[in-house]
């Protein structure tokens, strides 16, 4: 027997309440085949990185899952048969991990596995419909005014004479700007020699 790895993708269409069929379908290939299941894990649902175009609909997004499991070969071509057959698995991939691991340890991996699995919920029991009582009414409490506050004498503010400020004299324009930079001749070019105008 031999450890391998499969990857599948589901279709995002399939109702949440029919996957643990299909996963019960992989682990049942498996096991019909003296396989054994070590870890299958729901990875969730996830945008794939293209669009899948299947049966006229084009797929954005899937389930994806992961499985651990010993098997002998035939057992992995009966696997893969079975998703391509099957039109809501739109991806897998299986890979072989091991050629001769230990299978006792791997057994006891399996047996923990299926111990941390919580048990499938039971069914809920049906409801009874909930009666409703009317509220009791409550007297409305008639709000007193709130007392009134005397109003607070205004005072005036002593007024304040903004400063006027002159406008400067032509003296002291002409000290604060710039003397005007005298424009330079531009430099004459000189003639090549052996060429006059």
């Amino acid at each position: 027997m031999r450890l391998y790895e499969s990857v599948y993708i589901v279709a995002a269409t399939i109702p949440e309440d029919d996957l643990p069929e299909l996963t019960q379908k992989v682990e049942g290939i498996i096991s019909q085949e003296e396989g054994l299941v070590v870890k299958h894990t729901p990875w969730g649902k996830n945008k794939l990185s293209y669009n899948i175009k299947t049966h006229g609909y084009r797929h954005d997004k899937g389930h994806y899952f992961h499985v651990e499991f010993l098997s002998s070969p035939p057992t992995v071509i009966e696997l893969e048969r079975n998703f391509k057959i099957d039109e809501r698995f739109l991806r897998f991939i299986t890979v072989k991990l091991e050629d001769s691991p230990d299978i006792e340890a791997l057994k006891a991996r399996a047996e923990e596995e299926k111990a941390k699995e919580p048990p499938a919920p039971a069914p809920a029991p049906e409801a009874e419909p909930e009666v409703e009582e009317p509220a009791p009414e409550v007297e409305a409490e008639v709000e007193e005014p709130a007392p009134e506050e005397e109003p607070t004498p205004e005072v005036e503010a002593p007024e304040v004479e903004a400063p006027v400020e002159e406008e400067p004299s032509q003296e002291e324009v002409s000290a604060q700007e710039p003397p005007a930079e005298e424009a330079e001749p531009a430099p004459e070019e000189e003639a090549e020699p052996g060429k006059e105008e």
